[in-house]
């Protein structure tokens, strides 16, 4: 906080220095001296003015005090001075339900017992958020069918009350017992007093009812509610906290291994824009300004290590929703022998990184991991000798050796300028965090074809989508397809717990509609999640057999889910001429494409995940790629493939023959020969003559130039065989919808290696 800026009071404060009982100067000299000392607030207060607190500001600090315990706890207050205290009933709860020693131990006090709606205890807790004793007495409770009601009573409070129980049981009379300066203590906290003069200090332009909010209620327990959401996320392994205002409640979800669940319990609506605009404030967001969205950052330091708050507001209906991604950095970046499990496909990415120019595109849902395979990427890269500078927007992971520029368009910093600048600047590898606009297409594909390897991605679902996207950029397709060296798509999927699964026999469904193998299934251990629901997790805790690793859920951890696109040369044709992205994809299968499904199948069998993870996430591919995988259907397909070839090119032969004819031709035309196009008599014909024109069926070249097609006449018997012999599966091919090597993705290793976990 700047020396000149302002310091905000909270009201109680105010009065303090309104009576007369201290000065502002007198106020400053107690925090100073407290911060350095650590000796009872009271002290300090008398040592500094030369008397006690009197009573009427005790009395109002009181209020002040139980007010922000409702605040930090969430729950109702309890306040003997004002609420009825039935000693006979406590005395009998005592007895009969709850023993006094677990009370004492955990700080409680039975006050009374519900019949309706369901039966139940209202029970005083000093600290109704503690975990250890929520657990206790939901398993001494649910022995006898019983519920609780939590409310909330302060520290002082229960030492009475606990002092008034000992007297009656000891059968003396009720006397008064006089306020000690220790209870005064416990009462008043420097937190209560001063906001927190770390953080930015609060601007005078704004509205008095947000000044009105914070104040009232009290920075102390806002900030100390916001960092236990904080915390709580980080302890959680949470990637995103979700603060969502609704009608009468704030609710906080976190995202946990990609599936979002309750996070935190429900704040109040009376304090949920001072809970807003205190993670506004620490973000360095505007709190006046409620109907646009804004984003930003703030940092915090959690047992030693950095962790970044990246903040998104989000006006609504009732008020402004919060998504915060939480960025900690425990560790360091990824390796893609970490992140990549399959190493096929991880030898496939290495290769094209290795490439000295070129575009090679990420893509994947929002929420896919994209963010750390391409810092892994980057980080693989990342060698003496090579100069590697990066566009982000914002910067989320900091690499040493590398230049991480942050896009400021305010500054004149966007992304088609800076690509200019790092082409003066000899950059060898351009890492681009995502490509949404076409002019940042044009000048990432302009800069590939310069030399550069660029390094990028784009939200979007598939490959074949982002081909689609990227010819719609305004960039001609043959310099896509000059650019472009592979796409890399990715998921996400739950990694089953390693200590609590359970094997699993597939059954008939799963191997319909997976097309697995008897055969291959016995080569292999399948398993699935021991997930249990809430009153199995607390008959789990009660036996002590609850997983402490996954706590029931069944899952811990994300592992990821690829499939490469190599840009081959008979690809980079059918990309140039705009041809049909799933004629590419069968292409591409025939160059040893391996889809999602087939790459998240072999995690199955490792280990790593389950078929009901694979349901889950990418269930609508099963049906595409279902026949890459099942090796019984292969011997028709290439029998099919035979056939299909055959009829192609006997009806291109027939074609040939026509024009022989019809040009009074005695021999057959030389490739190099100009052959007129001439439009066949029937229709069927005239098709397969088109589709003959737009790709020669040649091992090493595609033609598609309408006006000089290539054709190759096959009239003696052996080359037919030799024809056939290339369709062998262990030999490349044009059209295939297996494997080139005859596999089903299903040989892997099936042996379970516990990796850490990159996604967590």
């Amino acid at each position: 906080m700047p020396n000149d800026a302002p310091l905000t009071l909270p009201p109680f404060a105010n009065k303090l220095i309104q009576s007369g009982y201290i000065t502002l100067p007198q106020l400053q000299q107690v925090l100073i001296e407290k911060r350095k000392s650590n000796r009872p607030l009271l002290d300090l207060l008398q040592a500094v003015t030369g008397r006690p607190l009197p009573p009427e500001l005790v009395r109002q600090h009181r209020q002040d005090h139980l007010f922000n315990l409702k605040i930090l706890h969430g729950v109702e207050i309890i306040d003997p001075e004002t609420d009825t205290i039935d000693w006979e009933k406590i005395e009998t709860l005592f007895k009969t339900l709850i023993p006094f020693d677990i009370c004492r131990r955990y700080q409680i006090i039975p006050l009374s017992y519900q019949n309706s709606p369901v039966q139940s205890l209202v029970l005083a807790m000093v600290n109704p958020g503690k975990k250890e004793s929520l657990d206790d007495l939901k398993r001494i409770l649910r022995m006898k069918d019983l519920q609780f009601d939590r409310r909330v009573i302060s520290l002082q409070d229960y030492n009475g009350l606990m002092e008034k129980y000992r007297i009656r049981k000891l059968g003396v009379a009720t006397q008064t017992r006089a306020l000690g300066e220790q209870e005064l203590e416990t009462l008043v906290d420097v937190t209560d007093i001063f906001e927190d003069n770390h953080g930015p200090a609060l601007r005078r332009d704004e509205p008095d009812e947000d000044l009105n909010l914070i104040n009232q209620s009290n920075q102390g327990p806002v900030i100390t509610l916001v960092n236990n959401i904080l915390v709580a996320a980080i302890e959680n392994r949470a990637s995103e906290i979700h603060i969502e205002p609704q009608e009468t409640q704030l609710l906080v979800k976190f995202r946990q291994d990609g599936k979002i669940c309750p996070g935190f319990n429900p704040i109040s609506k009376e304090i949920s824009g001072a809970v807003i605009s205190r993670l506004k404030l620490g973000a360095e967001l505007d709190i006046t300004q409620r109907l646009k969205p804004q984003k930003g950052k703030m940092q915090r330091t959690f047992s030693g290590r950095r962790v970044d708050f990246w903040v998104h507001t989000l006006p609504t209906n009732h008020g402004e929703k919060l998504l915060i991604k939480v960025v900690d950095y425990k560790s360091d970046i990824d390796t893609l022998e970490k992140l990549i499990l399959i190493p096929e496909t991880r030898k496939q990415i290495e290769q094209m990184l290795e490439r000295k120019a070129g575009l090679l595109l990420l893509t994947a849902p929002t929420g896919s991991g994209v963010s750390t395979t391409f810092y892994s990427l980057l980080t693989h890269r990342n060698q003496d000798g090579v100069n590697i500078s990066t566009l982000e927007d914002p910067i989320e992971r900091t690499i040493d050796g590398i230049t991480q520029v942050e896009i400021n368009p305010r500054q004149g910093m966007n992304y088609e300028s800076m690509i200019d600048s790092f082409l003066n600047q000899d950059v060898d590898i351009i890492g681009i965090d995502r490509l949404e606009e076409a002019t940042t297409v044009t000048a990432a594909v302009d800069a590939a074809l310069k030399g550069h390897l660029i390094i990028s991605s784009l939200p979007i679902n598939d490959v074949s989508a982002a081909l689609v996207r990227l010819n719609k950029s305004g960039v001609e397709s043959s310099t896509i397809a000059q650019a472009l060296i592979g796409l890399i798509n990715q998921r996400l999927l739950r990694r089953v717990c390693p200590t609590c699964r359970l094997k699993h026999q597939p059954g008939p469904e799963e191997i319909k509609v997976y097309r697995l193998s008897a055969e291959k299934l016995k080569q292999h251990t399948i398993y699935r999640a021991n997930t249990l629901n809430n009153n199995e997790i607390e008959q789990a805790r009660e036996r002590g057999r609850l997983c402490r690793q996954c706590n029931g859920v069944g899952y811990y951890g994300q592992v990821g889910v690829y499939e490469v696109l190599r840009i081959t040369p008979r690809l980079q044709g059918m990309i140039g001429h705009d041809l049909d992205t799933a004629m590419m994809k069968r292409m591409a299968i025939a160059d040893g494409f391996k889809s999602l499904l087939n790459y998240a199948l072999e995690l199955v069998t490792r280990g790593d995940t389950t078929f009901e993870e694979i349901e889950r996430i990418i269930g609508d591919t099963n049906e595409e790629a279902t026949a890459e995988i099942a090796p019984e259907l292969m011997p028709p397909q290439i029998i099919k493939r035979v056939q299909s070839l055959e009829t192609l090119i006997a009806s291109a032969m027939k074609e040939l023959q026509s024009l022989k004819q019809d040009l009074g031709l005695l021999e057959e035309p030389s490739i190099s020969q100009e052959i007129p196009e001439i439009p066949l008599e029937e229709p069927e014909e005239r098709a397969a003559s088109a589709t003959m024109v737009d790709f020669s069926y040649d091992k090493e070249t595609i033609v598609s130039d309408h006006r000089n097609p290539i054709y190759e006449e096959l009239t003696d018997p052996g080359e037919w065989n030799e024809l056939k012999e290339e369709l062998d599966m262990s030999k490349e091919t044009v059209v295939s919808e297996s494997f080139e090597d005859g596999s089903s993705g299903w040989e892997v290793n099936s042996s379970f290696r516990s990796l850490p976990d990159p996604w967590s």
